[in-house]
């Protein structure tokens, strides 16, 4: 029978009687509470301040009584003057708080002691005028004896008559605190026994109510704590015609829409995997947020080939050697995508800057500028490092012939090139080497030749020499002289023209062999004439 009471009419029989109880308690601690406001404001706004007060005037009637004790021993007129005033305004001051005192205290007891404290004050008041009267007329001795005489006993008399007051409000403050402690005790006593009947109350409502609305609703919790994990698979049964029923029927009809989502996710997961990647959720056959969850689904998975695309269109772009390809900028944390395609075209235009800088330095004539590998990471590393390996390899054996060349200009032709190389590096080395070795040899021949020049030169003068000691043998000397130097001259001009071969290189030897020859002319001719 309870299973078939809605649980909105369980909850109000239960909890209607505990706010019958709650209400009540409510009204009773209400009543005492105003009770205590009213002795709380009797003490803050009536007896406290009174108090408080009368300890104020006790206060500036000990200052004015200090000041008219200094007067009495004070010479300078201009000084009393100045204490006197100070007094005065003291006084005004303690008019005002009696004022407030007259208009505070109503009750006849308060004002029969207000007049006593009054009368008090006049008395005194006029007494200590008279003492100042004499000391403004220099008459010291006569103020101190009427201060000392008259004027400090009527002050005792004023100060306990202030005390008198001070006592009633703090005897009334007392009394207050008592009416207060009666009032939170009868309180305290009244909310206990009403909270024990609202607490054994609740007890059994919640009793009731756990047996008739908890159970069922734990067997919910549970299949909706197996539907949360995951498992669509729970049994969702119920008899009852309750909320708890009715929410095992929602929760039914919840399951077979999962269960419908569900079975299209994993349609379109499997006609993607097989690259159909235009495959969608049918979107039509939800509807609410199950709708928005499917069009959610859609959306995220064909934003994310969209994108995909766009990325992949400028890498695209970038193996046409487009590098300046745009790129859209992704949002939030997509934007990794962004930051990986830049750094992409970054790494490679780097690459590209580099490889351009080594050519046009190459084409100029710069052989010994190179990359910074250091710039590059992985494979871009050992592109550059291959690159500039490539021109250490191929302009090491370049500036080694340029080394010997030099040294071949300079007139040394005894340095060749000992390193090892490959291929044509190695055929080039070898014909350096061995065009350093013919033309060294060339010279050697060049060096002898001229050298037998030179002794012969040398034998063509010790001849003239004795020729021109007999004019009677020198004709016939002469002309075989003649033919003789003829002879040798075709022979230097001979050797010269081998000398020229050289490329040059044995200029200085063969400007000699020339020079040897013109000598040889020269000594000709002289015997001819």
């Amino acid at each position: 029978m309870l299973s078939n009471i809605k649980i909105g009419v369980r909850l109000a029989l239960g909890f209607g009687l505990i706010m019958v109880l709650m209400l009540g308690t409510l009204y009773v601690n209400f009543v005492q509470l105003r009770s205590i406001e009213r002795l709380s404001k009797q003490v803050t706004a009536e007896e406290w301040p009174v108090s408080v007060v009368a300890n104020q005037i006790i206060r500036n009637i000990n200052n004015n009584a200090k000041a008219a004790l200094s007067l009495m021993f004070m010479s300078d007129i201009g000084q009393i003057e100045r204490t006197v005033a100070e007094m005065t305004e003291i006084s005004k001051g303690l008019t005002g708080l009696y004022e407030y005192l007259e208009q505070t205290l109503t009750t006849p007891a308060e004002q029969e002691l207000l007049a006593t404290i009054l009368a008090a004050r006049s008395a005194y008041v006029g007494s200590r005028k008279q003492a100042i009267k004499l000391a403004l007329d220099s008459r010291p001795d006569a103020a101190r004896i009427r201060l000392i005489t008259e004027t400090m006993p009527l002050h005792d008399a004023y100060i306990k008559a202030i005390h008198v007051l001070i006592e009633s409000a703090e005897k009334s403050v007392e009394a207050a605190g008592r009416q207060t402690e009666d009032i939170i005790a009868r309180s305290i006593t009244l909310s206990i026994s009403l909270g024990l009947a609202m607490l054994l109350l609740a007890l059994g409502s919640g009793i009731w109510l756990v047996r008739s609305i908890v159970r069922p609703l734990r067997q919910a919790v549970s299949a909706v704590d197996q539907i949360a994990a995951g498992d669509l698979s729970v049994e969702l049964a119920s008899a009852s015609a309750d909320e708890v029923g009715q929410l095992m029927q929602s929760m039914r009809r919840m399951q077979k829409t999962l269960h419908a989502l569900i079975a299209e996710m994993n349609r379109m997961s499997r006609e993607h995997d097989r690259g159909e990647i235009d495959a969608r959720i049918d979107e039509d056959g939800f509807k609410g947020d199950f709708r928005v969850m499917a069009a959610g689904v859609n959306g995220m998975v064909f934003g994310h080939i969209a994108l995909y695309r766009e990325a992949m269109d400028c890498v695209k772009e970038f193996g046409n050697g487009n590098m300046d390809a745009p790129l859209a900028t992704f949002p939030g944390k997509k934007a990794f995508i962004n930051e990986t395609i830049e750094q992409v075209r970054g790494n490679i235009q780097v690459l590209i800057a580099d490889t351009r800088r080594l050519s046009d330095a190459a084409l100029n004539g710069q052989l010994d500028i190179r990359a910074d590998a250091s710039r590059h990471r992985g494979d871009f590393r050992l592109i550059i490092e291959g690159i500039n390996g490539m021109l250490d390899a191929v302009v090491s054996p370049v500036n080694a012939v340029m080394r010997i060349l030099t040294l071949m200009e300079d007139g040394h032709l005894s340095e060749t090139i000992t390193a090892e190389y490959k291929g044509q590096l190695q055929e080039l080395r070898n014909t350096l080497n061995n065009t350093v070795a013919k033309l060294a040899q060339t010279m050697r021949d060049v060096r002898a030749t001229a050298d037998d020049l030179t002794a012969a030169a040398e034998q063509v003068n010790m001849t003239a020499q004795t020729l021109s000691q007999g004019a009677a043998e020198q004709a016939s000397g002469v002309e075989e002289t003649s033919a003789s130097m003829e002879q040798m001259s075709a022979s230097v001009a001979q050797n010269t023209e081998n000398a020229s071969v050289t490329d040059g290189m044995a200029a200085k030897a063969a400007k000699e062999a020339r020079e040897g020859g013109i000598a040889v002319k020269e000594t000709v001719a002289a015997m001819k004439q």
